[in-house]
């Protein structure tokens, strides 16, 4: 590990990695030798050859919010981190369409799409801190993916390289592409096992006019049910819908201060107005 690492600060540059303090990468509990920050697509090529070259585990790492996903690894030699990976690199808002690196927040993409009234409909757990290519990689897309759709659904062209440094790309810029295989699809909800995502297209929403979140509690899981079914067969397209048992209910009932009886089932409703 001593030559990858020296190979490593030729690649990168000694103040792109880091081989003390590294408790906060931890991987299931496992502490790397290193972690690496490209800030370049062909610097995460020449890093992956180099890891492959040399039998180096490697785990691809956003911002740390969803490592607890997925399989344990048997050891975690290096980390690759993709936080300097975190720039807008296209935006065509009359198309709808956004081209962005893999280690930008999701809440700075929102932050820059929201000037021209259009967001990317997804809404994962820790959204504030949460990568895009985490996000993606673990499939974590949220409670509005019932109106808007799932990150599959939002997924246009991706740019990925492969371990042993090879770079790919699948889908394109535009919504409407039918050139090829839909090869971009495959790598989302992988975890990083068949690549690291560097580059994603995105299709774009308008925002919403309005949203409001309405809440019910129900004595029984029957009622709750029942309430859910004839939401479904109603007219109302929500923008989320989830039901709650007791104990949750009580705990966002408590978090929320949202002055709903203890001990009932809670049925939580979405609604936007769609431009």
């Amino acid at each position: 590990m001593e030559n990858v690492i020296k190979e490593l600060i030729n690649l990168v540059g000694a103040p792109n990695l880091l081989t003390q303090d590294l408790d906060p990468y931890k991987v299931e509990g496992k502490t790397p030798k290193a972690v690496v920050f490209p800030d370049t697509i062909p610097q995460v090529s020449e890093i992956l050859a180099l890891a492959d070259k040399e039998r180096v585990c490697i785990v691809p790492r956003g911002n740390g919010t969803k490592l607890y996903i997925g399989g344990i690894p048997r050891r975690v030699d290096l980390v690759l981190s993709l936080t300097r990976l975190n720039q807008v690199l296209e935006y065509e808002p009359a198309d709808l369409t956004v081209m962005t690196q893999a280690g930008m927040t999701l809440a700075d993409l929102q932050s820059r799409l929201a000037s021209n009234h259009q967001f990317l409909a997804l809404d994962p757990p820790f959204a504030s801190k949460a990568t895009v290519g985490g996000i993606l990689s673990t499939n974590s897309s949220g409670p509005r993916r019932l109106l808007y759709g799932t990150a599959r659904d939002l997924v246009i062209g991706v740019r990925v390289v492969h371990p042993g440094g090879m770079i790919s790309k699948g889908g394109g810029k535009v919504v409407k592409n039918v050139a090829g295989y839909d090869m971009n699809k495959l790598y989302i909800g992988a975890l990083g096992t068949l690549g690291v995502l560097v580059e994603v297209n995105f299709k774009l929403r308008p925002l919403p006019r309005m949203e409001k979140t309405l809440w019910a509690a129900f004595p029984s899981l029957s009622t709750a049910s029942e309430a859910v079914s004839r939401i479904f067969k109603s007219e109302l397209a929500p923008s989320f819908l989830e039901l709650f048992n007791p104990s949750a209910s009580n705990l966002l009932n408590q978090v929320a201060q949202l002055r709903i009886p203890e001990n009932r089932f809670m049925v939580a409703v979405g609604v936007d107005e769609v431009p």
